[in-house]
């Protein structure tokens, strides 16, 4: 179905002769205005003329469509390709009395016909055909082949360790401390991290050729500059504190007093120290005295400033962290030239070189008008802010002369930007920005998803979170149906299930077992209750319905949001006590499955034989089901002292396992046969077929078929391990070893590799994390726990965005509670700057999924206060954004802006339901 555009859309659409950066808000039709905007170059025009002349039409092939993933790639595809044909038919129901329609008919036929051949593509497809284009010019092999991820993961591998070897042969005492805090294993997956990420992000080859005391000075240089203005005025307001007169006051504050004086005198000694020591010495409560009070107000004003913070780096760290970080620097340096001559043996390139490569093209003046002629006059670029700088600078560069003159249409929405662990940086967006003329800075704000009072409980939030952006416009509401526009039911719910205790959130401590708590499971009981009340009652939905009609929600039309997996078992089972069935959509838990862990610990056994370990889950798992007691006896002394379970399971007949059952000796004896079989024939297949005998001779997709959760996700996860097997069929110097080895190493660090998708059946709520639901809406959805407090960074380096790669010196288990170096210290606060955008846009993008309901829920009592009358602070990052924009208590906004207000109702749950009640106090 063709929709009409607006008149944002159409302005986007038809702009000419400049560059446009569309910010294109949620729900606002960004990917219908994509293809509109194609389509408007082939030659697209309204009535009368309908389409425009040969010399004003783009030739097919030189528009080109960079996307993120394959799946908007094809989406975009699709939707070209479906508009082409309805134009066609359209001309074709005129041609009989019109020639000018008989030959547009014609055209859009053809065209239809090459939408195959357009390039609608992800970025790093399109990067990989200018590389195949100018191999020769890059000095690499005109064949070169693209390595699988999953190849190149594990040759990453091989180069750091080869690398950790090869430092560690020299004795470096830096490595072998740095080593002994972080385990080998440790450093390695460090080093392929590191591997990972761009020179342009890491500054790695930098750092490697830095010398120690020249790299102190420069991290030292930042964090002066930082500290310096607040230390001046820290010390002079601390010299008039400690001066002011004692009379009158209580021996505990003179006390006080007197030990931040005495703190004072070591400042010519370590100032900074000194300055920190004095301020802990006057802690609160503080005394009621005129003058006194005003300059203590100063001093808490001081401490709240993120200088302060800084201020407690530890200055006899910073040599050790240097020389840490130019170690690990130049090891990543030793790593990548190994990669980089294992991929020359190979005449390959990963993903991560394919952005390089073009950059190389670029520098040299290679562009899209190159030597064989001009390959887009034209790029549209979708979900740019999910690119990174060097990207940027790419695309750019290929634009050529035309960059700020109509070659470009990017769009994307900074407030949308949610990948920043993948590299991404937003950021790229708004330098872009900055470089297209005005005139070609455009917007899309009307919302075409959600009913009106989300839209508007939408628009408070992001102005409370993104005072920063005051270019970016308020979303409008662009439904038009009763059900979009009705006031009720309300839109919005917050659930807040208060504490037994009383307590405004959990604290610290209760977080260490959030998920065990009952406290969090009265949160769930209290939720499912809420939803299974609704349900019954029926919730409206069919705001985007353009035949306004309005049905009851289905559970199929419901889904829970969250930024992780961590608790959705306690939903999960409190939804099904409450007679709803769920659906988990499990994002980077491929290797958490227990299928995929059963078979990988069959086929490890096939490669490791005497791995004593892998071959008892092998044999107890289903494909085997050898009983606990057998093994037991099997790998007991009563045979042959000193022996291993192994020994015993290749070695010894399966007749002479005496008091074992003869149902138990026949299934070891079958479970020799097929590990027998499968340990011969790696050397023979490629692993994927390996891997496929393996299932096919266990019956384990029978096995799986009874004995799943969710039958079908099993067996197409299983199919999903077998197709990752393939990536390592080939390479053939690089095949079943290494696809075991990094298999292994995958169980271990229960790596983010994807399941299997499967549809959601229509009759189960739905799980899903924020990340996997960009680009998705639902009727209803529900966003629980969000007093979740944010995960503790205990990474062993963070990435700075001036100063590159910077290590801790410090590991989690190592004075807690003591500072870090000067470095580290501005590092960090970088970064809770970066995740604290971040975690704004995972609650924007959660919200804006929304189209008829949204509840809110946590483990929060608002009415709770501090020991002083303030209220209490929420410990979870997306509730404490609430608390900026919203009174929890009635729902109420506290800035409410040009919208009506938003009907928000709180229902606030004393206690958990018992037997199906709850008891709860409903606030408006």
């Amino acid at each position: 179905m063709e929709f009409p555009l607006d008149p944002e859309q159409r302005r986007a659409v038809e702009a000419a002769g400049v560059s446009v950066l569309l910010t294109a808000g949620a729900g606002c039709g960004k990917t219908g205005t994509i293809t509109a905007r194609f389509m408007h170059l082939l030659g697209k025009r309204d009535a009368p003329e309908l389409l425009a002349s040969p010399e004003c039409r783009v030739q097919v092939g030189r528009i080109g469509v960079l996307t993120f993933t394959n799946k908007a790639a094809a989406e975009l595809r699709h939707r070209i390709r479906s508009a082409c044909e309805r134009e066609a038919e359209k001309h074709a129901a005129l041609a009989a009395d019109s020639e000018r329609s008989a030959e547009a008919a014609r055209y859009w036929q053809l065209v239809s016909f090459a939408v195959d051949g357009m390039t609608i593509s992800t970025y790093h497809s399109f990067y990989e055909r200018m590389v195949r284009e100018f191999a020769d010019m890059l000095e690499l092999d005109p064949d070169v082949r693209l390595l699988d991820e999953r190849i190149a993961a594990g040759l990453k591998r091989e180069a750091a360790r080869d690398a950790v070897r090869e430092r560690l042969t020299t004795q470096d005492p830096v490595l072998i401390a740095y080593a002994a805090r972080h385990r080998l294993d440790g450093v390695v997956d460090q080093l392929v991290a590191l591997l990972g990420l761009g020179d342009h992000q890491t500054l790695v080859s930098e750092i490697a050729q830095a010398d120690e005391s020249a790299f102190c000075e420069r991290w030292l240089s930042g964090w002066y500059a930082r500290v310096d203005p607040l230390a001046d005025r820290l010390e002079a307001l601390l010299q008039e504190i400690v001066a002011f007169p004692a009379t009158g006051l209580t021996s505990t504050w003179i006390g006080k007093s007197q030990a931040a004086a005495e703190a004072l005198t070591r400042i010519e000694d370590d100032r900074y120290g000194a300055l920190s020591a004095a301020v802990r010495a006057l802690p609160g409560p503080y005394p009621k005295r005129p003058g006194l009070n005003e300059l203590l107000d100063d001093l808490k004003t001081l401490k709240e400033n993120t200088a302060f913070d800084l201020m407690q780096g530890d200055l006899k760290l910073l040599e050790q962290a240097a020389a840490e970080t130019i170690v690990l620097a130049r090891m990543v340096e030793t790593a990548r030239g190994l990669y980089e001559e294992m991929k020359r043996r190979r005449r390959a390139v990963d993903f991560d070189d394919l952005v390089v490569k073009v950059r190389e093209l670029s520098a040299q003046g290679v562009t899209p008008r190159g030597r064989t002629g001009p390959i887009f006059e034209h790029f549209l670029v979708d979900e740019f802010q999910d690119t990174d700088r060097l990207q940027s600078v790419v695309l750019q560069a290929l634009a050529g002369p035309s960059f700020g003159h109509g070659a470009l249409f990017v769009v994307g929405d900074v407030k949308q930007a949610i990948y920043r662990f993948r590299g991404s940086d937003p950021e790229a967006l708004l330098e872009l920005r900055d470089v297209i003329p005005p005139e070609g800075h455009l917007s899309l704000a009307s919302n075409y998803r959600s009913r009106k009072a989300i839209v508007e409980f939408v628009n408070i939030l992001a102005r409370s979170m993104y005072p920063d952006l005051p270019d970016d416009p308020s979303l409008a509401s662009g439904l038009c149906t009763q059900a979009a526009l009705a006031e009720r039911p309300a839109a919005v719910d917050m659930l807040w299930t208060v504490p037994a205790d009383g307590g405004g959130a959990p604290g610290a401590q209760a977080d260490a077992d959030l998920l065990g708590s009952e406290t969090h499971r009265a949160e769930a009981a209290n939720l499912a209750a809420h939803l299974r009340r609704l349900v019954d009652a029926g919730i409206p939905v069919g705001a985007r319905r353009r035949d306004g009609e309005v049905t009851n929600a289905r559970p199929g039309d419901i889904v829970l949001l969250s930024r992780s997996r961590s608790h959705w078992r306690i939903y999960e089972q409190a939804l099904m006590r409450e007679g709803f069935q769920v659906h988990q959509d499990s994002v980077g838990g491929f290797f958490r499955r227990q299928e995929v862990r059963d078979l990988v610990n069959l086929l490890a056994v096939a490669e490791y034989r005497m791995d004593d370990l892998r071959l008892a889950a092998c044999l107890r798992g289903p494909m085997f089901a050898v009983t606990d007691e057998t093994l037991f006896m099997l790998a007991g002394e009563s045979f042959r002292p000193g022996q291993s379970l192994a020994d015993r399971f290749w070695g010894e007949p399966s007749a002479g396992f005496e008091g074992i059952s003869a149902t138990d000796r026949a299934m070891l004896e079958r479970a020799r046969k097929i590990l027998e079989e499968l340990h011969r024939l790696k050397a023979q297949l490629p692993p994927s077929r390996v891997v496929r005998l393996a299932i096919e001779r266990t019956g384990f997709e029978a096995i799986a078929r009874a004995t799943a959760d969710e039958p079908e996700r099993a067996l197409a996860n299983l199919e999903t391990l077998v197709d990752d097997a393939r990536s390592f069929d080939r390479d053939p110097d690089f095949g079943w070893p290494a696809m075991i080895r990094q298999w292994l190493s995958d169980l271990d660090s229960t790596s983010r590799f994807d399941e299997a998708v499967v549809d959601a059946p229509a009759d189960r709520i739905r799980f899903l994390t924020i990340h996997a639901a960009k680009g998705l809406e639902f009727p209803v959805v529900i966003m629980p726990g969000l007093n979740s407090p944010s995960p503790q960074r205990t990474g062993p380096y963070l990435i700075h965005p001036k100063l590159g790669l910077i290590t801790r010196s410090r590991t989690p288990d190592e004075s807690p509670d003591g500072a870090d170096h000067p470095a580290m210290a501005l590092a960090t606060l970088a970064v809770r700057d970066d995740e604290d955008r971040e975690i704004d846009n995972l609650l924007y993008v959660a919200a804006t999924r929304a189209m008829d309901k949204l509840i809110l829920s946590a483990v929060f009592d608002p009415a709770a206060t501090n020991k002083d009358g303030s209220p209490k602070t929420p410990a979870g990052p997306f509730l404490k954004r609430l608390t900026r924009a919203f009174d929890l208590n009635t729902g109420r906004p506290f800035v409410p802006g040009p919208e009506t207000p938003p009907e928000v109702i709180v229902h606030r749950f004393e206690e958990a339901p018992a037997e199906g009640t709850t008891t709860a106090r409903r606030g408006r």
